[in-house]
């Protein structure tokens, strides 16, 4: 059985990149910095996306988005195992912009926006995507040098 797909240096960089933040995410949490913790969580589930972007084939400018749902929408019909993601990528996506700009007209900051329950919902989020990916690249990993 041979994979249509490649494991990269690349691809272990973006997966390395994604567990730096998810450790950020959680020292962030531990802190009290909910916002950032959330922030964190959304960059590192974006990282781990791009990985499977990556791997996958697609090119650097294909990528150039912080979009959990536009890089996921992509991926899905080339790696169905992601299915079991969806809720996680949702709940992450708006991370992006809210977790760093006040929102206006109303003036709440993200410092006051995000809170403890967020954090608690945000890592384990981040890490079951994470962990997606890692799994998805080793089994093909395994295939191809299998």
């Amino acid at each position: 059985m041979t994979s249509p797909y490649a494991k990269s240096q690349l691809v272990d960089d973006w997966l390395e990149e994604s567990q730096c933040a998810l450790t950020a995410a959680k020292d962030n949490f531990t802190m009290g910095h909910y916002w950032a913790c959330c922030f964190m969580s959304h960059l590192s589930a974006e990282k781990s996306l791009k990985a499977l972007k990556y791997f996958t084939g697609s090119k650097p400018e294909t990528l150039r988005t912080h979009s959990l749902l536009e890089l996921y929408d992509d991926l899905l019909p080339k790696l169905g195992d992601l299915a079991e993601v969806a809720k996680d990528v949702e709940l992450l996506d708006g991370y992006a912009v809210s977790t760093r700009y006040m929102m206006l007209p109303e003036r709440v900051s993200p410092h006051d926006r995000f809170g403890k329950n967020e954090g608690k919902e945000a890592i384990p989020a981040a890490e079951r995507i994470y962990q997606a990916a890692t799994r998805i690249t080793k089994v093909a990993e395994g295939i191809i040098n299998g």
